[in-house]
């Protein structure tokens, strides 16, 4: 066993991110809602529209789970964001990107005719690291 206090090179690999994602400032909201909007090939209008196709739906559910934990919005502001939604309709959405993260599950949709199928995880890492290179 290692001695107290004593920080292995694992240990440093896996506090490094977290504090380089601490020290990086809260990305904008707009950023956030472009950025997604852009990953899944959609206009962001459309994430705040009534449409409900299933690309919109899963770009506004990501959406909605970035701003709620990158922005620490409420999910009233979160809702009211993305086209005045209802509050409970976006908790929905954060618990279900929020479980596919955790789960280490992949989200899919169709794009031009085919499948995609990509780890929640990295969707929502590439989303954010897009949004803070808007700023």
């Amino acid at each position: 066993q290692k001695p107290t206090g004593e920080l292995t090179l694992e240990d440093v690999k896996n506090i490094l991110p977290d504090l380089a994602n601490a020290a990086i400032k809260p990305i904008n909201a707009a950023n956030a809602i472009n950025a997604a909007a852009d990953y899944f090939g959609v206009i962001p209008d459309d994430l705040k529209s009534g449409k409900r196709h299933r690309i919109i739906s899963l770009a506004r559910s990501v959406a909605c789970h970035i701003l709620r934990n990158n922005q620490k919005l409420t999910f009233v502001e979160v809702g009211f964001l993305l086209g005045k939604r209802n509050h409970s309709t976006i908790i929905s959405a954060c618990r279900r990107i929020a479980k596919a993260v955790e789960g280490n599950q992949k989200l899919t949709w169709e794009v031009g005719g085919e499948e995609k199928s990509v780890l929640a995880s990295e969707i929502v890492q590439e989303i954010v690291n897009n949004a803070r290179s808007m700023s």
